[in-house]
């Protein structure tokens, strides 16, 4: 039946409907799902619920989902509201006995498939729906018909096992007998362990020492390669102590020059003083002429006094002449000699200042030739301690490879020692077992003879 109390309107493009008088949420119990119908115009329209907004508005859609969007308006139309059973009580109490009855159905179905299977198993499905496999009838008498053939076969282990009991109630002494025997063999055992766990610290041992002996060699590398560098560094030293000679020769070969130099200046200046001085005497001779002539034309003057005065003045214009060009003659000479003089003094005094320098270098190279002598034997000296370090390291290297050769010798003896026990008892061991396994054997299989058991413990 259908709830049509009051009228709706319609608005253009709303998917709300609005109510006069229609009481949707107090009195007709609307809710999402509810079919919602209208005749507006020629065409009538289904829709349903999609939200109960108050007593006067509710919200709907098409039937598929789809926005409800209408062209235009509409007032006053009469309506119908379809209420949805879906999900009352009496719809969900529906559908469990449904379903109910259809699990009752397919457990009844799977019920009779299990007790007509000839299969191992037979899948069955709980209450939850969970479906596990359960053995059906044939294969639990399969499994009873197993248990009572393993029941059997049981009855019969056990009858043999008593007969087995009873023919090694006779074996029971001399097992006995080889467990009193084995604690020996166990002690020998551990003895054996023992040497070879001394044998392996002993190889521990030597492989320390050849590692030390190899440091060693690495020292006496390192060693051999400073002494390399350092006798190349004295080859160096020497090499500059010959070029500082070399400097020595040519400085002195400087010096010998400038003093050679200077000793010919010097003799030079000798030589100009005494030119100088032969001048000088010249000079006086020429005065003292001079003097001796002017004194015989006073003479000849007095005694020709009668000569005319003219003769006399043209004598003494020739002698006043010549007197002062030998005097020019002299100054010109004595400025030349007072400059070549200054002039051989400043080459002399530079000479000297070279000779001096080359003195002063001479000395610096000697210093420097001293020190480099000196460091050349501290190189010397530094040489030899390294050397005799080489020597000693070189000599403690032999005696350590000489106590890792006796070491290793000691190794080898107590190893072959230990591989000959070893080999012997294994061979025991195996004999052993091999005649435990045959009288073993031959008591199972009820065989077992009294030369076996002598053989295995030998009294």
């Amino acid at each position: 039946m259908a709830y049509s109390i009051g009228t709706i309107s319609i608005q253009q493009h709303s998917a709300i409907i609005t109510g006069s008088n229609t009481l949707f949420e107090r009195v007709a119990k609307a809710q999402n799902g509810d079919l919602f119908y209208f005749r507006m115009g020629e065409l009538d329209h289904i829709l349903q619920v999609v939200e109960v907004i108050s007593d006067t508005q509710i919200k709907v859609s098409m039937l598929d989902g789809t926005a409800f969007n209408p062209a235009a308006s509409a007032n006053n139309i009469g309506y119908g509201l379809v209420q949805n059973f879906a999900a009352t009580t009496p719809a969900k109490l529906a559908k469990g006995l449904a379903e109910l009855q259809a699990k009752w159905h397919r457990r009844e179905s799977e019920l009779t498939g299990w007790f007509t299977s000839t299969a191992d198993t037979y899948a069955i499905t709980n209450f939850l729906g969970e479906a596990s496999a359960i053995p059906t009838p044939t294969k639990i008498a399969e499994l009873a018909q197993v248990a009572m053939t393993a029941s059997n076969d049981l009855a019969t282990m056990a009858q043999e096992i008593a007969a087995n009991q009873q023919s090694l109630a006779s074996v029971a002494p001399r097992i006995n007998a080889f467990d009193a025997v084995y604690p020996q063999v166990i002690s020998a055992n551990n003895n054996v362990i023992t040497k070879h766990d001394e044998i392996v610290l002993t190889h521990s041992e030597v492989m320390a020492k050849a590692s030390d002996v190899h440091a060693h060699a690495e020292q006496i590398a390192a060693h051999k390669q400073a002494v390399f560098e350092l006798k190349q560094s004295v080859l160096q030293a020497t090499e500059l102590v010959s070029l500082d000679k070399t400097h020595s020769h040519a400085a002195a070969a400087i010096c010998a020059t400038a003093q050679a130099q200077t000793h010919a200046d010097v003799q030079q200046v000798q030589s100009d003083k005494t030119h100088i001085e032969q001048v000088k005497n010249d000079l006086n001779v020429l005065g003292d002429s001079l003097h001796s002539s002017v004194t015989n034309a006073k003479q000849t003057i007095n005694e020709k006094a009668h000569t005319t005065e003219q003769h006399i003045n043209h004598v003494s214009a020739q002698i006043s002449t010549h007197a002062d060009s030998i005097k020019a003659a002299i100054t010109s000479t004595a400025q030349q000699f007072d400059a070549k003089t200054a002039k051989r003094e400043s080459n002399t005094e530079q000479h000297a200042h070279s000779a001096i320098r080359a003195n002063n270098q001479v000395i610096m190279t000697h210093d420097q030739v001293a020190q480099t002598a000196q460091q050349v034997s501290t190189n010397v000296a530094q040489l030899t301690t390294l050397k005799n370090r080489a020597e000693d390291a070189q000599q403690q290297t032999e005696r350590h490879s000489a106590q890792t050769s006796l070491d290793a010798l000691h190794s080898k003896a107590n190893a072959a020692l230990c591989a000959l026990s070893i080999n012997t008892l294994a061979q025991q061991n195996a004999q052993q077992n091999a005649k435990l396994n045959t009288a073993l054997n031959a008591a199972l299989n009820n065989t077992l003879t009294a030369q076996q058991i002598n053989q295995l413990f030998p009294v």
